[in-house]
Formats: structure tokens, C-alpha cells, sequence
């Protein structure tokens, strides 16, 4: 057996059985049923290779391929698409979201199985090459660095929310029109994807969130959390220029609290911010990276980014004049 690590994710237990069954003649396998439950895998499978679905309930293999293209150090890791369905632009839509590799279903687990050799064996990955490190194991001490902090999450797509809500949340603690219950430490993103890709390691303990945020409006996003079926225990706040019924009605009836309407100034927002710290520092848990440590990891992973961007720019830029050095010859030989 290899060294090689793949998760795979889908939503029929009998694919996910025939899977791990064939793919762990070779590999080490772990499997989940849905996109969340493969985001939160991330770190502690550590995978070299991904096989997702493409047809999810909630949340589909093309949103969790987009979530994982901004995880920090799974953010270029193979994914293997694998469909039933039978539209023609599947494969070019896969490609498009960061896919490596695609397969029709009904599946083959032997050519599956060869397909993925095939790939390692022609990319070079080597096994491990986006391993993390431990997390510490269960009833560890915190790591000294942790405050007693509430770490909060913004997500808006708009950032329309940020600068009210820095004010709110980077003031003195009890100061007038500011929100109690601090410290707080915070992280602001306008990608939905990004932040769903990243929950399990950022650890927040209370999420702002834009119902109206493109690709995943509330609904969507409050439903995926409910798959994580071991709930961390986040507060979770609705922010939205306007709302529909259906999203005011979620927020009561699953987040127990009003929905924030940014364009009303009747102290609502820091009403129910206040009411939702004070549920937060009543099981407080503490968390396994500091907020420095997230942003460097963020700056790290944009350095990567960069340079691989450089570096196809430059394989593109020498192979446009070796072709043009040899279209200059050809045209030569041809005039003379």
C-alpha cells in the first residue's frame, strides 16, 4: 500500500462503500457524506487526492470544490470529479472550479482506481505534500498564545456591514454604543466559499453572515451548518440590507433571534450582537490557532499563489517564442 491519502465524498453510502473498497487496495481512504463533512476533514485527514461527487444534497461537489480552493493549505490539492448526470458541459464546469480530473458514473472502481494512479504517478504529488500538523488531541491544554477572546466571523460578500462593525467590535468593552462581552478578536470575508472552507480550522465562535451574500444566501449557508454533526456550538447573526420572510423565520426558529436590517439604526444590531456574545461566553471554547497565525497562513498561501501564477506566466511567455523563433524560421525557409 501507498503512502497516499484520499478522501472521498458522496451522499450514497453504496458508492461510498465500493469506493473505499477499491481505492484502499492502494490507498489510505476516508470518506464522507456530504461537502461539510469533507471541509471539516481537511485537517485532520490531511488528503493528497480528493473524489467528490458532483450531484450533493445542500451543498454540491462544485461549491465544495470553490470552498476548498481557499482552504490555505488545501487550496491546490487534485480533486476528481466523478457524475451521473448527463450534461455535456459537466467536464468544462468541473474544470472551471478547480477540478483536475473527471469520470462518469456508472462507476468502474478499477479504472477509477487506475485513473487516480496514473495521475499521481504523471503529476509528481508526493504523499503528504499537503500534510498539516496535529491538532492537539482531545482534553489537550489550549496553547498558551489563546486568549479568552470571542472570535468573530464576517462574511459579506457587499463589506457593507465592516465599517459599522469594527467600530461595534473594536471599541473599549461596555464603552457607550459599542458591544459588551469583550475582548474580541475578529476575521472579515467576502467570499461565502471562503468561509465555509475554512470553519473548522478558523474556529469562530460567533458568525456574522449577509443573507444576501451571491451563491449562498442565508438559508443555504445555515443549512450546511446544520450538517456538521458535531456542531462546535457558533452563534449565528443574519445581516442584510432587506430580507425575505422565510430567512426572518429561519433566523427565529433555528438561531432563536432576529435577523440585523443594516438599514435600520434602532439599536437592534447591538441589542442582538450583545444578546449573542453573552450566549457565546457562557461555553467559550478555546482554539487551536491564534488569529496571527491565520493571517499568516492566509499571506502565505496568496505568496504561493502568486508564484505559481509567475511561473506559468513565464513557461507561457518561453513557449510563445519558442514557437515564434520556429514560425520565423519556417517563414524564412518558405521566402528564400
Amino acid at each position: 500500500m501507498s503512502n497516499y491519502r484520499i478522501l472521498t465524498i458522496d451522499d450514497d453510502p453504496d458508492i461510498r462503500m465500493i469506493l473505499k473498497a477499491a481505492l484502499s487496495i492502494k490507498y489510505t481512504v476516508e470518506t464522507a457524506s456530504n461537502g461539510m463533512e469533507g471541509l471539516k476533514l481537511l485537517d485532520t485527514f490531511a488528503p493528497d487526492f480528493i473524489v467528490a461527487d458532483i450531484n450533493m444534497p445542500v451543498m454540491n461537489g462544485f461549491e465544495t470544490a470553490e470552498a476548498i480552493r481557499h482552504h490555505p493549505k488545501f487550496f491546490n490539492v487534485p480533486i476528481f470529479f466523478l457524475s451521473g448526470e448527463k450534461g455535456a458541459d459537466l467536464p468544462r464546469k468541473s474544470y472551471e472550479v478547480g477540478g483536475n480530473l473527471f469520470l462518469r458514473k456508472p462507476l468502474d472502481p478499477m479504472r477509477l482506481l487506475k485513473n487516480i494512479e496514473y495521475f499521481l504517478k504523471q503529476s509528481g504529488l508526493q504523499p503528504g505534500a499537503h500534510g498539516v500538523a496535529p491538532r492537539p488531541a482531545a482534553g489537550a491544554a489550549p496553547q498558551a498564545a489563546i486568549s479568552g477572546s470571542v472570535r468573530v466571523l464576517t462574511v459579506d460578500g457587499t463589506g457593507e456591514s465592516f465599517p459599522r462593525l469594527t467600530r461595534l467590535f473594536s471599541g473599549k468593552q461596555d464603552a457607550s454604543g459599542l458591544i459588551a462581552g469583550g475582548p474580541f478578536e475578529t476575521l472579515w470575508v467576502t467570499d461565502p466559499h471562503k468561509a465555509l472552507g475554512n470553519l473548522a480550522r478558523w474556529e469562530p465562535d460567533l458568525i456574522i453572515y449577509n443573507a444576501r451574500n451571491p451563491g449562498v444566501d442565508g438559508l443555504a449557508f445555515g443549512q450546511r451548518l446544520l450538517l456538521q454533526k458535531e456542531a462546535p456550538g457558533q452563534e449565528i447573526v443574519f445581516i442584510a440590507s432587506h430580507f425575505i420572510e422565510s430567512e426572518i423565520q429561519y433566523s427565529e426558529s433555528h438561531f432563536n433571534r432576529g435577523v440585523i436590517n443594516l438599514t435600520h439604526n434602532d439599536g437592534s444590531m447591538e441589542r442582538i450582537l450583545t444578546e449573542a456574545v453573552g450566549s457565546i461566553r457562557k461555553r467559550l471554547n478555546p482554539k487551536h490557532l491564534t488569529v496571527r497565525q491565520i493571517e499568516e497562513e492566509e499571506a502565505e498561501q496568496q505568496r504561493q499563489i502568486q508564484a505559481a501564477e509567475a511561473r506559468e506566466e513565464f513557461e507561457r511567455k518561453s513557449l510563445f517564442d519558442r514557437y515564434d523563433n520556429i514560425q520565423q524560421f519556417i517563414d524564412s525557409e518558405f521566402h528564400d
